[in-house]
């Protein structure tokens, strides 16, 4: 939980920093999906943003 809870703070941050009402309406976001990942959840997105996780023993 307070790991959710850094990243909302951080989300909230960044959001009114750059005056967005959304953190997908991020100019840098939008850049790399433009440029890179063409849209989420493709295959460049899937490679680069999403993390996997192992069980630890």
């Amino acid at each position: 939980k307070a790991r959710q809870a850094g990243q909302y703070k951080d989300d909230k941050i960044s959001r009114e920093k750059f005056k967005l009402a959304a953190s997908h309406e991020n100019p840098m976001i939008k850049r790399f999906y433009s440029e890179f990942a063409h849209h989420p959840l493709s295959e460049v997105s899937e490679a680069l943003l999403h993390t996997h996780y192992k069980a630890r023993v």
